[in-house]
């Protein structure tokens, strides 16, 4: 199938895709942003993923064009077909957008082809919508899931596709603002979510106010030439941070994963905190697992 359409006109619909449309569904997958993500999204809910079948060679309906191989003012369109895509089944436990029965189905596409949607406004303008690859943690979704799924459209249909997905501790935050939303009168979500940054932002200002106090009590206990007093001191340090014994990095990686989804790979899992009280825990473990032995070796 053939459309014709003069070239200067398809590279500049390209570029505008490539400098709008396509900027906006990044920013709408950005981890941090749920307003994006809530904005283009058709329905956003609470629920367990029930069952994924598998959907090969799923006929969209909706014509694509390689952009790599458009020749002249020809447009060679063909149907963008998913080699492998799946089917959701979803049980709906809390909607956030849109009125929602218990059950609700979707799909994760497979643009595998390279195809870019050929889409044409009401005024008879083009666009290429580029596929968009779904990312790990949707890719390995399973039966039993529990997450907080965002829904849209695939461009030119009214096919729902799972675009957006969030775990454990970070569903729970967002969960918690999409409530505050919810229960508003007439509050926009953006300025909800901008006042609890704001209390997160005070919240950092005071425990790094506590981190520098514990920080620099740590190094004058560093410098303290009693093994044994050094050693109980830290231990007391420790406590008043808040913490119980020395931190344990399989206990911080179960912790990684209850706050960010048991769908992490393990590649993406830090080797430890980096930054704040924590990693004084750390630290401060780190020395007392040396006084120990020290002071083992020294009871020989």
């Amino acid at each position: 199938m053939q459309a014709s359409l003069s070239l200067q006109r398809v590279l500049f619909c390209c570029v505008t895709l490539g400098n709008s449309l396509v900027a906006d569904a990044n920013m709408a997958l950005d981890d941090r942003d749920l307003v994006q993500g809530y904005n283009v999204s058709s329905h956003v809910f609470y629920g367990e993923l029930d069952k994924v079948i598998p959907e090969p060679n799923f006929r969209t309906g909706v014509q694509g064009v390689h952009p790599h191989r458009i020749e002249g003012s020809e447009l060679h369109l063909a149907e963008i077909v998913w080699p492998q895509a799946r089917e959701l089944s979803f049980v709906v436990k809390d909607p956030f957008k849109a009125s929602m029965s218990d059950q609700f189905v979707a799909y994760l596409p497979d643009p595998s082809q390279g195809l870019w949607a050929h889409l044409v406004s009401a005024d008879g303008d083009v666009f290429l919508a580029q596929p968009e690859v779904p990312d790990a943690l949707l890719r390995n979704l399973k039966a039993g899931d529990r997450a907080l799924f965002f829904i849209r459209h695939f461009p030119g249909s009214t096919i729902p596709l799972v675009h957006r997905v969030r775990f454990g501790q970070l569903a729970e935050d967002e969960i918690k603002l999409l409530r505050a939303y919810r229960a508003s009168s007439g509050q926009s979500l953006q300025s909800i979510v901008q006042e609890a940054r704001a209390r997160e932002a005070a919240a950092s200002r005071q425990e790094a106010a506590e981190f520098k106090v514990f920080e620099d009590e740590y190094y004058k206990i560093l410098r303290m030439q009693d093994i044994e007093i050094r050693r109980s001191l830290l231990y007391d340090l420790i406590e008043r941070m808040g913490f119980r014994g020395l931190w344990d990095y399989f206990e911080y990686r179960q912790r990684y994963l209850d706050q960010h989804g048991a769908h992490v790979q393990s590649d993406e899992i830090p080797a430890g905190p980096t930054v704040g009280k924590e990693k004084l825990w750390h630290d401060i473990s780190g020395e007392l697992r040396k006084i120990e032995v020290m002071l083992e070796a020294s009871q020989r």
